[in-house]
């Protein structure tokens, strides 16, 4: 029964606010000012990831004008006291395209054309609708639809989906499968199907005849309303299970091109910092469409869904009761997964048979047995399959038929094809079937597969050569990729599916045309005729009748194919690819997709597929004696294991990479010893303030540092963990102690041993307080007894847990375990420092050019404008670089590098130092050389809060609303650089908050000013922002719209890097700066760079120091982020620093430099690079 439009209800109550603030025609900034509050807790109620207080709801009903009748239920709602779903929803009118008549459907005649009548299944479809009947009056379930091959699952499911709209002309259909092929690898696959044809993408469904017309009218009709409840409530959706082109067509109908890419990657960075909410928003998503429209979803295949969507199937079941949501999926008990997943929600992932013992615990009986054997039913579905066609055929031959058949649904349809092709049923003269008088009934084939084999056996040449080429491929194919394989013409290929085996022998089905290439804003460059075998029992034969041999090189043969059909994104079919390599024998292949399947998996936080993905490439890189490709798989496998919470786990398989990695140093392959090192790097930089590990402060030295001297492990590019001086280590006391063992040739470049003391020696000296080290202080903390020798409370420094046990053993304690402590060693600050030479000389010994050092380069020449290092000829490690000198320009003027690049006297342009001027420039003249990548920064204004006028949180906020980060970005910086329009910790590190940043909203800025007391700006002090050299480019801009906006007199103060170290922090009342993770962890921003940058200034509430000390103590990630977020929130509501860009690495890379890693830390990778012969 459809609910009547004031009826419909919502899924929570932050989007039943967001939903009455829109029919309103209010922003989140207008409610905020009439309620009294943050913009940013408006957004976060609206999120549902803050319950507003009694005295914020009464306030909240006043600004959304609630009804006096429905207030009481309001304020219930909003306290948790009542269901969401207590009010009706607002309705906001919208127009979009799709809505409407598909332009796809119009002027075409859609009445279905004749063909086989679906007969039979009376009962089970009396079942089904008695179930759907149910969910339209609100009790949402979960039907399952048991049978083994063959039983007509697939057919009952279409016929129900086909029938059911007539009987409520509401219901919207959509169909999703599981693949044999990829399924158990490939993330959430139905569910991509089921919130694709959600989106809208429709038409290409229809064309394929798996939708009829009503249901791609309805699914297109709903699309506009699906597309914004996904943008409003589902935004970690977006490329998970939402396609992006769904997302982009809905937001160019309101924006331009441009914005709508910049929204739709801001999305994508939302969606990899929150990938914990998937199940939770899809649900929430799936809930509010019920609630404009009911929904009969169906998944087939059940059998083969992967983890994710087996538990994203397991989430959604306990959440459907209450909604008006039919959930029907099919699957084989026999093919069931006899392994289960470990169990643990969506940490770990359900497995599917554990998803079907909670659906049975949640509804009851709700399977419907297709292979129970009832006499009647099976007789009487026996003879409705015979009486699809006129005919005379005799009650004799009925039994017969039936007793051979037993009402096997798939035997029957196909006994009576091959009955037909042998002559055994011939037509009369009306055209009915009638029965030869003689039959030998035991000469038939007795079983399914002996009918299919029969019937393949007539077909051979170049048509079977077609067959077994798509029964690789699976039982969904496409025409492009069996013509590859199998070696024959494309147009051969179409021709001989279409007719012989399509039209004439009904093996395959077409199935329209998948788009590939092109992109997401390019038109697709080529289209795939897709077709599907008549039923995978067809495909499984073929399949299971190659030799080893033929199997093995059509597999490879596909692999090849689809590789070159999809290089455009190989990521998203690097499941199918991984499977084909792997049947192809091809490891090498097999590896490189098994991993990059597993990267997107981990992704899309499907940790078991990416743990098994994972685990095959490594099983196969051991099998190869491939040491150095297996540690790096083992890093992966770790982080799988960390992001899903697993850290015994991940210690493991840390712990065996660590060891392999050792064991593979001396067997890399194309390693380069240093004396091979012939090739001279040159690039631009700026003066370092120091070169001793312990006292550099900056990117610009840890750079430098991280080149000259190695720690106890090193960070890789790609962010994974590896030994350096260390060659393994020991975890025990619950991550509290850690024991790490020396590599015995690590050596001062002077020939001394670096051994433990060293270690033991560095980190005590930079933890005294008379040591001009802050940030190094603050990281040593983390060592028990660190912080109070720091501090001063105490003068005995064997208080410090850290200890040289022998000269290869060195034993560190923490105050409390540390999630991130490994990363943390790999930072330069931690590094060594030896203490043969800094023990004579501690302020001068890293002033001159004879610099002890111990990592891949030393100090060749120091001079000003320029530094040169040269290749250490006594390091421990190996690597394929090349590079014997490194050539450092310092602090030239950007003109001048400019010119110098252009000359060839530069191999590497460092873009980011310069203004955007050249960054545009380099991007139009050098395309092809232009490299930019991720880098893990955030650019800041921060206040002294110790001093007026910034000690009034007012005028704080009066800044952060009137300056405008997008157009910053935007024009003046065309792009380079990302509005920070989130927190304080950047996109692409575990605890990025999106949205979290105060929105521009001048009125309340000006409004906040008059009331700190400086109306239209008078009587506001004139204000230096200070900042290190060369960044003046980034703020003026800045502060320009401030004095526009507000009247205040703020202008950009440059000091050099070392003018600026004496101020210290807390000199100035304002600054600008920049902040580069030690280690990738938002602790290193809401905790380290804080302390070390802002609570010199003033600001360190109570409130805030406890959680971000609790989320330090918590050992699960989920909570840790929890805390952070919420301190997120804390900043955006007290503004002691206002985050204003997202930075990113942009360099110019001559094409002689065939490697060169970029960092999105501080570290550099220079001792990498490799450069050609002809760029000496």
């Amino acid at each position: 029964m459809p609910i009547p439009d004031d009826e419909i209800y919502t899924a929570s109550f932050g989007y039943w606010v967001k939903r009455r603030r829109l029919a309103l025609d209010l922003t989140q900034s207008a409610l905020a000012r009439r309620v009294g509050c943050a913009t940013v807790t408006v957004k976060k109620i609206e999120r549902d990831e803050r319950r507003p207080s009694r005295q914020m709801v009464e306030s909240l009903a006043d600004g959304l004008e609630v009804r006096d009748a429905e207030r009481a239920r309001f304020v219930a709602m909003g306290l948790g006291e009542r269901a969401a779903d207590t009010l009706p929803l607002a309705r906001r009118p919208v127009t979009a395209e799709p809505g409407g008549e598909p332009p796809w459907l119009t002027g075409i005649d859609t009445t279905p054309a004749p063909g086989a009548r679906f007969v039979g299944r009376e009962t089970e479809l009396a079942e089904l609708d008695r179930h759907l009947q149910r969910a339209l009056d609100g009790d949402g379930r979960v039907v399952l639809v048991a049978g083994e091959a063959g039983r007509g699952k697939t057919a009952l499911l279409a016929e129900f989906a086909r029938a059911a709209p007539a009987a409520a002309p509401e219901l919207v259909v959509a169909h999703g499968a599981c693949s044999a092929v990829t399924g158990l690898g490939d993330p959430y696959l139905p569910f991509r199907d089921l919130f694709a044809s959600l989106a809208g993408d429709v038409e290409a469904r229809w064309q394929a005849g798996t939708l009829t017309a009503e249901q791609a009218r309805r699914l297109w009709a709903l699309a506009p309303g699906a597309v914004d409840t996904v943008l409003a409530t589902g935004q970690q959706l977006v490329d998970v299970l939402v396609p992006v082109p769904a997302v982009r067509r809905r937001l160019e109908a309101r924006m331009d091109a441009a914005q709508a890419t910049t929204r739709i990657e801001a999305l994508r960075r939302e969606g990899e910092a929150r990938r914990d909410r998937v199940f939770e928003q899809a649900t929430a998503v799936l809930r509010a469409l019920a609630q404009q429209s009911p929904l009969l979803l169906s998944i087939d295949d059940l059998q083969w869904a992967d983890t994710a969507s087996a538990s994203l199937l397991f989430h959604l079941a306990r959440r459907l009761p209450s909604s008006r949501i039919l959930l029907v999926c099919a699957y084989r008990p026999s093919d069931l997964a006899a392994d289960a997943a470990v169990p643990g929600g969506e940490g770990t992932g359900w497995s599917v048979r554990e998803t079907l013992f909670e659906i049975e615990r949640l509804f009851g009986e709700v399977e419907i047995d297709l292979d129970a054997f009832d006499l009647v039913a099976a007789r009487s579905l026996s003879d409705a399959l015979l009486d699809r066609e006129p005919n005379n055929l005799p009650d004799a031959f009925r039994v017969k038929f039936f007793w051979q058949t037993r009402g096997h649904p798939l035997f029957a349809v196909e006994l009576l094809r091959e009955m037909q092709a042998r002559g055994d049923l011939v037509r009369d003269e009306t055209g009915r079937w009638v029965a030869r008088d003689e039959i030998d009934w035991e000469a038939l084939p007795a079983r399914v597969t002996a009918v299919i084999e029969q019937q393949l056996h007539r077909i051979d040449g170049e048509a079977r050569q077609v067959l077994d080429a798509a029964s690789v491929e699976g039982e969904f194919f496409t025409a492009d990729v069996v013509a590859a394989a199998s070696g024959l013409d494309r147009a051969r290929v179409v021709r001989l599916l279409s007719r012989e085996l399509g039209r004439q022998r009904g093996m395959v089905r077409e199935r329209g045309e998948r788009a590939v290439g092109g992109g997401e804003t390019q038109p697709p460059t080529q289209r795939l005729a897709r077709f599907q075998f008549r039923h995978a029992l067809f495909q499984q034969y073929l399949y299971q009748r190659l030799g080893a041999a033929e199997r093995q090189r059509l597999h490879a043969r596909t692999g090849a194919s689809l590789e070159a059909l999809h290089r455009h994104d190989l990521d998203a079919v690097a499941a199918e690819l991984a499977h084909h390599y792997t049947q192809a024998g091809d490891a090498t292949k097999a590896v490189e997709f098994l991993s990059r399947a597993g990267d997107r998996a981990r992704t899309g936080y499907a940790h078991r597929e990416a743990i098994d993905h994972y685990e095959y490439a490594l099983s196969l890189q051991q099998a190869a004696g491939d040491r150095e490709g297996a540690a790096r798989t083992l890093m992966k496998l770790g982080l799988a294991y960390h992001t899903a919470f697993d850290y015994e786990q991940a210690r493991r398989a840390y712990r065996a990479g660590f060891g392999l990695w050792h064991q593979a140093q001396g067997l890399v392959p194309e390693a380069v010893s240093p004396g091979e090192a012939s090739q001279t790097l040159r690039l631009n930089w700026t003066t370092p303030a120091t070169l001793d590990p312990a006292l550099a402060p900056d990117l610009i030295s840890n750079a430098l540092v991280s080149q000259l001297f190695s720690g106890l492990v090193a960070l890789t590019p790609d962010l994974d963990v590896v030994p350096d001086v260390a060659r393994g280590w020991e975890v025990a006391d619950g991550g509290r102690t850690y024991t790490f063992f020396l590599r015995e040739d690590a050596r001062w470049s002077d020939g001394v041993p670096v051994t433990a003391d060293d270690f033991e020696y560095s980190w005590k000296r930079a933890l005294h307080p008379t040591t001009d080290s802050p940030l190094t202080r603050l990281l040593l903390h983390e060592v028990r007894g660190g912080a109070a020798f720091s501090r001063g409370e105490t003068e005995d420094a064997s208080q410090i847990a850290v200890t040289a046990v022998n000269d290869r053993t060195l034993v560190v304690e923490l105050a409390q375990p540390a999630s991130y402590f490994p990363q943390l060693l790999a930072f330069p600050a931690l590094f060594p420092t030896p203490r043969h030479v800094v023990a004579h000389d501690a302020a001068g010994w890293a002033r001159g050019a004879a610099l002890v050092s111990n990592g891949p380069f030393t100090l060749a020449a120091r001079e000003t404008g320029r530094i040169v290092l040269a290749r250490n000829e006594g390091w421990h490690a190996r690597t394929r670089g090349n590079v014997g000198r490194i050539e450092l320009t310092l602090d030239a003027e950007p003109e001048t590098l400019w010119r110098m690049y252009v000359a060839g006297e530069l191999d590497v342009l460092n873009l980011w130092m310069l203004p955007p001027e050249i960054v545009h420039a380099a991007r139009h003249y050098y395309p092809d050389e232009y490299v930019s990548g991720a880098q893990l920064l955030t650019h800041y204004l921060v206040f002294n809060t110790h001093v007026p006028p910034f000690d009034d949180v007012r005028v704080r906020r009066a800044m952060a609303l009137s300056v405008d980060r997008r157009q910053l970005a935007r024009t003046t910086l065309a792009g380079a650089l990302a509005p920070a329009t989130g927190g304080f910790v950047p996109p692409g590190m575990p605890g990025h908050v999106p949205g979290a940043a105060l929105e521009t909203d001048v009125e309340q800025a000006r409004a906040l000013l008059s009331e700190a007391g400086y109306p239209d700006g008078r009587g506001f002090p004139a204000v230096e922002c200070v900042m290190r050299a060369g960044r003046a480019h980034l703020v003026e801009p800045l502060l320009a719209q401030c004095r526009e906006t507000l009247g205040i007199d703020v202008h950009a103060h440059e000091l050099s890097q070392l003018d600026l170290l004496d101020r210290g922090p807390g000199s100035s009342a304002l600054g600008f700066g920049y902040w580069v993770p030690e280690y990738p962890d938002p602790d290193c921003f809401l905790r380290l760079c804080l302390e070390a940058d802002v609570a010199d200034s003033g600001w360190w509430p109570a409130k805030y120091d406890e959680l971000v000390t609790e989320a330090r103590a918590l050992t699960t990630q989920e909570e840790r982020l929890a805390r952070y977020r919420d301190a997120e929130e804390v900043l955006a509501e007290e503004v002691p620093i206002l985050p204003v860009l997202y930075g990113r690495v942009h360099l110019l890379v001559k094409p002689w430099v065939t490697h060169f890693a970029s960092s999105p830390v501080k570290q550099r990778f220079w001792h990498q690079a490799v450069k050609g012969e002809q760029g000496r």
